[in-house]
């Protein structure tokens, strides 16, 4: 997937907007991998940093995270584990 529809999918998710909300007791990063050698279901993978009394916020974030439609992932690939 190109650069700027990463960009376009990713404003549509709201997932920034989400994320923004939990700082600075929860932060995160999005690592994107490219040309893996052998095909993956998905091509990143999300760190989350919080301490162990800001584990409820990060609950609070996963939730709000799966309850957003990922609809731009193709059919049998996994949205968020």
């Amino acid at each position: 997937m190109t650069q700027d529809k990463r960009r376009i999918l990713t404003k549509q998710s709201h997932q920034t907007a989400i994320g923004m909300k939990y700082l600075p007791a929860v932060a995160w990063r999005l690592y994107h991998f490219r040309n893996l050698a052998v095909s993956q279901p998905f091509d990143f993978l999300t760190w989350f940093k919080f301490t162990p009394s800001e584990s409820p916020a990060c609950d609070r974030l996963l939730e709000k995270l799966r309850s957003k439609p990922l609809d731009f992932f193709p059919p049998g690939k996994p949205k968020f584990a």
